[in-house]
């Protein structure tokens, strides 16, 4: 055999051997394909509500593990990928309807449902017992029931009643109480107070961006008060965005924050209502918009205010 047939036919055969295994582009493509199974906006949103959790719970000096940290971190982020890819498994026929989500993963096939299913899986054995090994029984308990919560109860409940946005709001304010389980032996007052913030801040959150898919939800078969009672949100984002003016009250009343805090939160608590009130006013999509972005401004900073403001005083 000559030297240069030796050479192709060493040629030929790697060829064959590089297109059995995939590109380094349909790596990628498919890595992303999975990353978006997460849902990466919030699943952030939530991982920055646990370490919240973890810092109100740390102390005055903010004395933090960075063992329990990175775990109870990286433990809640991988329950939050189960839970998020678990909802698309059970809504892709759902999902495939709305103008939103018909790109998402599995309506567009660009993942299967058998990858999609143990993903869920694999993240969310993985994520319990990253919990439960480095982190504290409390939090791991937290962060599992709330997988649990956000699967197979808000998740179905979504097709039977619009008051599943009461549960979606329990759902979501469960992460800041897992952060501050992880640090603290206990649910104390400065942790029921966490999720009182949270629960009260995602109704009108929730209401303003449903009212701007309310279409897509009436198609998909959703039944949201933006589609099934619309007449009523507006009033009800005014009702419960006033009700945030309350939580600076509660927590001077009861010791959990110095009065400052009053003062502080005050003018944006104020630029939330406005918004909510033209809202009510003038049920836009515009209007709409303008609450829901006034509340992602408003929750940072009250949250930063309440860990300025702290008091030791339980």
């Amino acid at each position: 055999m000559t030297y240069n047939k030796l050479i192709d036919e060493r040629l030929v055969n790697w060829k064959a051997v590089k297109e059995f295994f995939p590109s380094q582009e349909e790596v990628k493509k498919t890595s992303l394909d999975y990353l978006s199974l997460c849902k990466p906006r919030l699943a952030s949103f939530v991982l920055f509500s646990t370490l919240f959790g973890y810092f109100m719970a740390s102390g005055p000096n903010l004395m933090i593990d960075p063992v329990n940290l990175f775990a109870t971190l990286a433990g809640t982020a991988m329950t939050i990928a189960s839970a998020n890819s678990m909802n698309q498994y059970l809504e892709a026929d759902h999902d495939s309807k709305m103008k939103r989500t018909k790109n998402r993963a599995l309506p567009a096939k660009k993942l299967t449902p058998n990858q999609v299913f143990s993903f869920s899986l694999f993240n969310g054995i993985l994520g319990a017992l990253t919990l439960g090994l480095f982190s504290t029984h409390l939090a791991t308990i937290l962060s599992v029931s709330n997988l649990f919560l956000y699967t197979f109860v808000y998740t179905p409940f979504k097709r039977v009643h619009h008051s599943n946005t009461w549960i979606g709001a329990v759902v979501g304010a469960i992460p800041p109480l897992i952060g501050y389980a992880a640090r603290y032996p206990t649910l104390d007052a400065h942790a029921l107070f966490l999720f009182l913030i949270l629960f009260l801040w995602q109704l009108p959150h929730f209401y303003s961006l449903s009212w701007q898919h309310r279409h897509d939800y009436q198609v998909a078969g959703y039944k949201m008060l933006s589609n099934v009672r619309p007449s009523l949100l507006p009033r009800q984002t005014l009702i419960w965005t006033s009700s945030l003016f309350l939580l600076p009250l509660i927590s001077t009343y009861f010791h959990l924050t110095s009065p400052w805090i009053i003062l502080e939160t005050s003018p944006l608590s104020i630029y939330c209502l406005l918004c909510a009130r033209n809202f009510s006013k003038q049920p836009t999509n515009a209007n709409a918009s303008l609450c829901f972005r006034s509340s992602l401004l408003w929750l940072p900073f009250f949250l930063l205010s309440l860990i300025l403001h702290k008091t030791d005083d339980d």
